[in-house]
């Protein structure tokens, strides 16, 4: 049971820091059009 709770654990933690790199792109590339504009 608690091996199972690990592995649910860290491919949560996984998917979330696939997130926040997209998230990060995704601002950059927002941030890289704004400064294109100017």
């Amino acid at each position: 049971m608690t091996s199972l709770w690990r592995e649910s654990v860290k491919s949560e933690v996984f998917t979330l820091m696939q997130e926040m790199k997209n998230l990060k792109k995704i601002l950059w590339i927002i941030g890289m059009r704004k400064n294109w504009k100017k």
